[in-house]
């Protein structure tokens, strides 16, 4: 009986440890999208994750937000969940054409 028990335990330690591991990734991964668009001067930020997008090695978001001459642009992404912390390189599905906002320093 203890043996089982252990196990079990084992099996829900490693799964709460997964658990927190893709929730921190997927959290991570999109707010490097919403820095690199607000970076941009991108406005009214939506980002929401595609569930079945059934890639292994990146997730996939569907992004709308508004362009800084106020017109609404809504794409898709991709983003490594492998490597969020290392790598921050997004995969646009359509190049988006911002020019990155000058923030003026007092």
């Amino acid at each position: 009986m203890e043996i089982q028990t252990g196990k079990l335990i084992l099996y829900v330690t490693l799964l709460i440890i997964g658990l927190f591991i893709f929730v921190v990734n997927h959290s991570d991964a999109k707010l490097t999208i919403k820095k690199y668009l607000q970076k941009k001067g991108a406005k009214d930020i939506v980002i929401n994750r595609e569930w079945f997008d059934f890639d292994r090695d990146t997730l996939t978001f569907s992004i709308e937000f508004t362009h800084p001459n106020g017109k609404k642009i809504s794409t898709r992404c991709k983003i490594n969940h492998h490597a969020v912390f290392l790598d921050e390189e997004i995969f646009w599905s359509e190049p988006i054409e911002i020019k990155e906002s000058k923030v003026k320093e007092r």
